[in-house]
């Protein structure tokens, strides 16, 4: 095992470190256990879990030693980077001040990477190793078991078998009829789940659809897409209601469960699902068998059902409010496209040209509103084309104020309005 700090070492600011400059030797960080997070700048999940790490480190400041390992990018890029990030957003360092950097090709190949960046290693106080894989595996739980002498479980970083020939159904499943097997979370499989669907079997004149490791909320979404779906809504946030179910059953998503879930919050929210069905068969029927089979596997095993109802719910209706300035936008031109630009307030606005109200509207809350909580659904009856620029909304929680400020210029205002929305809606049994 090399020495962990005989290589360039960066700090959260971007500072670049000669060798040793500041940092312990592995020798000195004996009796500590060692975490390894390695990352690349172009890796969104590694960026994400960076605070949630910190806070570990900060929780086990005398105990462990979590360092931040790059074996892919130089020392240079990495510093420009964090110098950059942290000018754009001097209140939100994008490194920790409590995590240092270590650029270090050797470790790479020591460690190599599987199939995709963002695994740990943990090295032991008796500098032996302990176990490499997914970064769930660092939580509080896992590292004080492993301080109190318990034995530990984890998730490899392992990508599995190749999805091209079935894998959960065997050779002799009838190509006649549809069949099906679902089981629960695959260990040395992917587990942040892959899938294939619809993949055609010209031999066996078959269809197959396989979801390893899924998670059952977005299992259950599949499923029911067809009930769910509408495209009178230019915003649907969230379409389920987890009623008395607790979401880290059913998700590990920590933008829903509002806390970062571990290893054991991915297995218990996971199954594994194959269908093989004749390609005659509807892409509807077969998503109906899917939804029996969900249905029948969680009031059997885990003591929930999960099922699509109408549910009253604050619905925010696209009006025209004035006729006069609606007019104004309406576009009679050939050719649409859409672009940003500055405005005179320096305030990032998106123009869309040659689009329909409800595409361009659908568009604005897609891609350029972040944490819009709102259902808004479409009641502008005109379908012809417009032409309208809206202010990109700062980030964090945005405001149904601010959308009504942006949009009363072209004469749209939105509606507050009680109805029936179809939602997936989960119990306990």
């Amino acid at each position: 095992m090399p020495k962990l700090f005989d290589y360039t070492v960066i700090d959260a600011k971007g500072n670049i470190q000669s060798p040793n400059s500041g940092a312990a030797d592995f020798e000195r960080l004996k009796g500590k256990l060692i975490v390894l997070d390695f990352w690349t700048t172009n890796c969104s999940s590694c960026l994400d879990n960076f605070p949630h790490i910190s806070d570990i480190q900060r929780k086990f400041k005398n105990e462990i030693k979590i360092v931040l390992v790059n074996t892919a990018e130089s020392a240079q890029k990495i510093s420009s980077w964090i110098k950059e990030r942290n000018r754009r957003n001097p209140d939100n360092p994008i490194i920790p001040e409590n995590l240092q950097i270590l650029i270090s090709k050797e470790l790479g190949q020591y460690f190599p990477m599987r199939h995709e960046i963002g695994y740990h290693v943990w090295i032991g106080k008796d500098k032996k190793f302990i176990l490499r894989g997914i970064h769930e595996n660092t939580n509080p739980g896992k590292i004080k078991k492993y301080f109190s002498g318990e034995q530990i479980s984890f998730l490899p970083d392992e990508y599995g078998k190749s999805l091209e020939q079935p894998i959960l159904l065997s050779n002799s499943f009838d190509k006649a009829a549809i069949s099906s097997v679902i089981q629960p979370f695959i260990i040395n499989e992917n587990p942040y789940s892959k899938a294939v669907y619809g993949k055609i079997d010209l031999s066996n004149n078959t269809i197959r659809t396989t979801q390893i490791n899924a998670q059952l909320l977005k299992f259950f979404r599949y499923a029911y897409e067809y009930r769910l779906k509408s495209n009178v809504y230019l915003n649907r946030p969230r379409d389920y209601d987890f009623g008395n179910v607790d979401p880290s059953s059913l998700t590990s998503d920590k933008r829903i469960l509002g806390y970062q879930g571990t290893d054991l919050t991915i297995i218990k929210s996971a199954i594994s699902y194959e269908i093989i069905s004749p390609t005659g068969i509807s892409d509807s029927i077969v998503r109906e068998k899917v939804g029996a089979d969900l249905e029948f596997y969680c009031e059997q095993n885990l003591k929930l059902t999960g099922s699509v109802a109408d549910l009253p719910t604050k619905v925010y209706k696209l009006v025209v409010s004035d006729n006069e300035k609606f007019n104004k936008i309406k576009f009679n031109n050939n050719g649409s496209f859409a672009s940003d630009s500055i405005g005179s307030n320096q305030n990032r606005y998106r123009i869309w040209q040659g689009y329909r109200v409800d595409e361009a509207l659908h568009d604005y809350f897609n891609y350029m509103i972040h944490k819009f909580n709102e259902i808004v659904k479409n009641e502008v009856k005109y379908d012809g084309k417009i032409k309208i620029a809206l202010p990109v909304f700062p980030s964090g929680n945005s405001s149904v104020i601010q959308l009504r400020e942006y949009l009363q210029p072209f004469g749209l205002d939105v509606v507050e309005s009680i109805e029936p929305v179809k939602t997936l809606v989960f119990s306990k049994k």
